[in-house]
């Protein structure tokens, strides 16, 4: 309920600085409405829905032949350049049929408005409990106004008992349930450093490459020594 409240309140700004502003002001109509107005492509059609604490109405205007044609107002018609909004002759029509017999369903009224709603969630508004031990943790809540679970974690470096996080659904007001994360007090050991590799007697190395010795090379004969031979 409260929910539905807060989207009746919310839709109420469509009769006074919303598309169907003019038509309640042209109808004299002072007092909140939930109301949503509505336009079809090519303003072939348009509608107006509104409802107080005790009525609830809707008017259709849309083209009533076999040819697709747009719509005009002020008259309605049918028109090549359709400027038809769902404000416009559906709100008039709303305001018109509805004013006069409004007092007959308890009046210009809508459900009032529970404020927690009115600011949107809640979980921008939930207490920092991280860091908290866990009993601390679950009496800011429920102080808050939320109901609370507990989950037990296992991480590295964090006390037993000390809230290590919080689960919640994606929409959450007061009086929904939180899931504290409570850390089990778990320290795992730090693995000691990997041993730098040392020789080993046993492993087999590659022999050293064999050094043979270098024969005795006579030393080059110099051109004295070969001229005796030449051919002349």
């Amino acid at each position: 309920p409260g929910v539905a409240h807060a989207i009746a309140n919310a839709l109420s700004n469509d009769a006074t600085d919303g598309t169907a502003k003019d038509a309640a002001k042209e109808l004299n109509w002072e007092g909140p409405v939930a109301a949503k107005t509505g336009t079809t492509e090519s303003n072939q059609s348009a509608a107006f829905l509104g409802f107080t604490g005790g009525l609830a109405g809707s008017v259709y205007a849309y083209n009533d032949t076999p040819t697709v044609t747009e719509l005009c107002t002020s008259p309605l018609r049918q028109c090549p350049s359709g400027n038809l909004f769902g404000g416009r002759e559906p709100a008039r029509t709303w305001f018109g049929a509805v004013g006069p017999v409004i007092e007959d369903y308890g009046g210009k009224n809508l459900p009032p408005l529970d404020s927690d709603y009115g600011l949107g969630t809640s979980i921008t508004q939930m207490p920092n409990v991280v860091g908290m031990q866990k009993a601390e943790a679950r009496e800011t809540l429920k102080k808050a106004g939320y109901k609370v679970e507990e989950r037990t974690v296992s991480l590295t470096g964090e006390s037993r008992g000390i809230v290590v996080g919080l689960d919640q659904p994606p929409l959450l007001l007061k009086g929904g349930t939180v899931t504290i994360r409570v850390a089990d007090g778990t320290r795992r050991p730090t693995p000691p450093p990997a041993p730098s590799p040392r020789p080993d007697s046993t492993t087999t190395r590659p022999d050293p490459l064999p050094q043979f010795p270098r024969p005795n090379t006579p030393p080059a004969p110099s051109l004295r020594d070969l001229i005796p031979l030449l051919p002349f």
